[in-house]
């Protein structure tokens, strides 16, 4: 087995999985579990260590990750009690150097990335305490404290609204906030270290999911929101390098999109024909303006469109759609502005 993996969670919570596996009706200690909820910026691979010495909070962080490794087994093993030796086993090197580490190793069992990997887990963890939108397995594990607590609750009449983690974010952690009532068109933004890559997910009540990467992302739920902000480190990320906290400021704003252009194709192809009939009655009476000399012509062409009541008709034809159809798109937009600052 891999005896240098320096992160204490693939440790101490596998082996609190393994005791759900093994002993019956087994549920792990609450305690544990809100904990690991109540600091999730301090991520998978911190620990109560940190916590305590860095920020003196008291923890079982390392415990309560056991609801991880079962997500895991469930997601991945159905439910066999095998994810987690499928874990350790895929941590095994034969030299000192971490490689495989922790993260390497989660992307094999999982064969996809990580950062996919926990992106699915943190979507999981944000429903994990509602029986409507929870996996059934969870009930017979839960103790009462699966809960992910929010780090804050944005009201709609609170936006626009930003919010700064007190102590950042460490590299696969993420901060939770609540928004019980998110309008439409609602925008979130953060400022930060560009070098990270920051991944937001999103969770409806009814349990859909959205995963961003680009940034600003544009919400597509509305009403009760779960929202998580997660830090997936640099590109070159690997779980041997320091923890660092990485400071945050969250934005949510209310944005109205852009109104998509009218189609103006109708004024364009009226025109266009008008300018078609109009050529076509000035032939004509050039033609007939021929038989006279070059005043006569002039005055053939003059004469022509107001003898002629194609010409004439199809231009003030062409001119009313135009500005039917222009008028319509006037009070289109008036109608859209004036919802986006109703929304406001």
């Amino acid at each position: 087995m891999d005896f240098i993996e320096p992160t204490l969670p693939v440790w101490e919570a596998t082996a609190t999985a393994a005791e759900a596996w093994t002993l019956d009706d087994y549920k792990i200690y609450g305690d544990w579990v809100a904990t690991f909820q109540a600091y999730p910026w301090m991520g998978l691979l911190g620990d109560s260590y940190i916590l305590w010495d860095d920020y003196d909070i008291w923890s079982y962080h390392e415990y309560g990750a056991g609801i991880w490794i079962l997500h895991l087994d469930e997601t991945y093993f159905e439910g066999s009690g095998t994810g987690g030796a499928a874990l350790w086993w895929a941590l095994v090197q034969d030299s000192r150097d971490n490689e495989p580490d922790v993260l390497d190793a989660w992307a094999d069992v999982t064969g996809g990335s990580w950062q996919d990997s926990l992106a699915e887990f943190v979507a999981f963890n944000l429903v994990s305490h509602d029986p409507d939108r929870r996996p059934a397995w969870v009930d017979g594990r839960d103790d009462g404290d699966w809960g992910s607590v929010p780090m804050e609750t944005i009201w709609g009449e609170d936006l626009p609204a930003t919010v700064v983690p007190e102590y950042g974010i460490a590299q696969t952690g993420w901060v939770h906030l609540e928004l019980p009532d998110a309008p439409e068109d609602l925008v979130v933004t953060y400022e930060g270290n560009d070098s990270i890559g920051v991944v937001l997910v999103a969770v409806d009540v009814d349990g859909n999911t959205q995963i961003e990467s680009e940034w600003p992302v544009r919400l597509d739920f509305t009403g009760a929101v779960d929202l998580a902000v997660i830090n997936m480190g640099t590109p070159e990320f690997d779980a041997d390098e320091r923890l660092r906290m990485a400071p945050l400021e969250i934005t949510m704003a209310v944005e109205p999109a852009e109104p998509e252009p009218g189609d103006t194709g109708t004024p364009d192809d009226t025109n266009d024909t008008g300018a078609d009939d109009n050529t076509g009655g000035t032939d004509d009476n050039a033609g007939g303006a021929g038989e006279t000399d070059g005043g006569g012509e002039e005055g053939g062409r003059l004469e022509g469109d107001g003898d002629d009541g194609k010409a004439g008709g199809c231009s003030a034809t062409g001119s009313a759609a135009s500005w039917a159809a222009l008028l319509g798109l006037m009070a289109a937009a008036r109608r859209r502005e004036g919802t986006g600052s109703t929304k406001r």
